[in-house]
């Protein structure tokens, strides 16, 4: 569940994450380096949404935890 009142979405996808602010920073891990690196939220949705064929590398968000903020308030309202 996502907050209170608002169930698990079939249509949420990794671009309404922007919701909590493209321009927030988060922690990524290059998977073949094992290294940390800050990248905006916009640039990872931008790298994730790529075509696979277009990366060069293998980037994942390590936590983007927001269930407890008002933002989950406005996924909701985006996602009904």
């Amino acid at each position: 569940m996502l907050a209170q009142g608002c169930q698990k979405h079939a249509g949420f996808t990794v671009p309404h994450v922007c919701v909590v602010g493209p321009d927030r920073e988060v922690d990524v891990i290059d998977v073949t380096r094992q290294t940390d690196i800050r990248m905006k939220l916009s640039e990872f949705v931008e790298y994730y949404t790529s075509p696979p064929e277009q990366r060069t590398k293998t980037l994942n968000v390590i936590s983007l935890e927001f269930s407890h903020t008002g933002y989950v308030l406005v996924l909701c309202k985006v996602l009904h």
